[in-house]
C-alpha cells in the first residue's frame, strides 16, 4: 500500500500544502450561473475579472483560501475559477456534484449511481475530460425538503466518491431543514461522518439540529453569515458559543455563500470578506478566544477538507 502524503488542499492550480493556508471560507460561488432554472439575474456570476477585483479584496481582508461550492449544474466554470486564482493569487477548491432535483439537467435520469460517482472521481482525480483542473471537494449536493429518489442517486454517488477519493462531502439543505434526513442517509450509503459538512444549519434557528447532527459524527455548516433574512448574526455567534461551550469547536465551519453579484463589494455589498471583518469581531465579543476563532476557521478546515493523495 502507498503511503500518503501530507494533507493539502486540492485547488484549480495544484495542490497546496494546507500549513500554507490560512482561514478559510469553505462555502462561496465565485462562478456560477442558474439561469436555466432560475430566471433571477442576479444568481448569475459569470465574470471572471469582477471575481478576480473580489478575490483581491478578500485576501486584503484576511482570507487565505476559498472553495467554490458551485456544483455542475450551477453553472460551475473551472476555467473561469482558474483564471481568477491565477490573476489575484488566491487559492480556489473547486466543487463537484449536483444540486438538487429542480435544477437537475435531464440527462442525469440515464445515469446511474455508479456512473455519476465515477464523474465525481474523474472531476477530482484528472479533471473533467482530463482537463487537469480538479475538483477538491463533492459538492454542494443538495436535497428538497424532503428528499426525492433522483437526489438519493445523487448522494449515493456522493458517498461512493467519498470513498474512493477521501475528499469532503458539502451539502445543501433546505435552510437545515431534512437536515438529519440527508445526513442519516448519506451515512447509509457508506460516507464518512467526520467528512462530512451539512450546510446552512444557521438558517433553522434551532441548536439543537447542529447538535444532532454532530451527535452522528458530522460536522455542522454556519455558511450563511451575513444573510440576516434568515437569523441574525448574533443568533449565529450565540448558537456557535453554546456549541463550543459543549465541547464541539471542532465540528463548526463558517463560510458565507455568496453567490449574487449584487453582494460584491464593487456592487456595494460586504464581499467575501464579511466573514472576517463582520462576524469574527462579534464572536470576539461575545467571549470567544482566538484560539478557538483559529480553530474554526484554520484548523477545522485543514483537517475537514484536506486530501491525503498516496505518495
Amino acid at each position: 500500500m502507498a503511503a500518503l502524503s501530507e494533507a493539502v488542499y486540492r485547488t484549480v492550480r495544484g495542490d497546496v500544502p494546507v500549513g500554507q493556508v490560512g482561514p478559510v471560507l469553505f462555502h462561496e460561488h465565485l462562478i456560477s450561473d442558474a439561469s436555466a432554472w432560475n430566471p433571477d439575474p442576479d444568481l448569475r456570476c459569470t465574470n471572471p475579472a469582477l471575481v478576480t477585483a473580489e478575490l483581491r479584496l478578500a485576501a486584503a481582508d484576511g482570507v487565505g483560501l476559498l472553495v467554490d461550492a458551485t456544483p455542475i449544474d450551477f453553472g460551475r466554470d473551472l476555467g473561469a475559477l482558474a483564471e481568477a486564482s491565477a490573476h489575484s493569487g488566491v487559492p480556489v477548491v473547486a466543487g463537484t456534484g449536483f444540486y438538487r432535483e429542480i435544477s437537475y439537467p435531464a440527462w442525469l435520469d440515464e445515469w446511474d449511481e455508479e456512473r455519476l460517482a465515477q464523474r465525481f472521481v474523474d472531476d477530482i482525480v484528472v479533471g473533467p475530460d482530463g482537463s487537469g483542473i480538479r475538483a477538491g471537494v463533492i459538492g454542494e449536493v443538495g436535497c428538497s425538503e424532503t428528499m426525492t429518489p433522483r437526489e438519493r442517486r445523487v448522494l449515493t454517488a456522493a458517498a461512493i466518491a467519498q470513498q474512493r477519493t477521501g475528499a469532503a462531502i458539502v451539502t445543501h439543505t433546505q435552510e437545515g431543514h431534512g437536515a438529519l434526513e440527508q445526513l442519516e442517509f448519506l451515512l447509509g450509503q457508506g460516507a464518512e461522518p467526520a467528512r462530512v459538512i451539512v450546510g446552512h444549519l444557521d438558517c433553522v434557528g434551532d441548536v439543537r439540529v447542529a447538535l444532532e447532527v454532530i451527535a452522528l459524527g458530522a460536522n455542522v455548516g454556519y455558511d450563511r453569515i451575513g444573510l440576516t433574512q434568515y437569523v441574525s448574526d448574533e443568533e449565529r455567534a450565540a448558537d456557535i458559543a453554546r456549541l463550543v461551550d459543549a465541547g464541539h469547536a471542532e465540528r463548526v465551519m463558517l463560510s458565507g455563500d455568496q453567490a449574487r453579484p449584487s453582494q460584491y463589494r464593487a456592487n456595494g455589498g460586504d464581499g467575501f470578506g464579511k466573514v472576517l471583518l463582520r462576524f469574527v469581531p462579534l464572536l470576539r465579543r461575545i467571549g470567544l478566544p482566538d484560539e478557538t476563532i483559529d480553530q474554526l476557521l484554520i484548523a477545522n478546515p485543514r483537517r475537514i477538507l484536506g486530501l491525503h493523495p498516496p505518495q
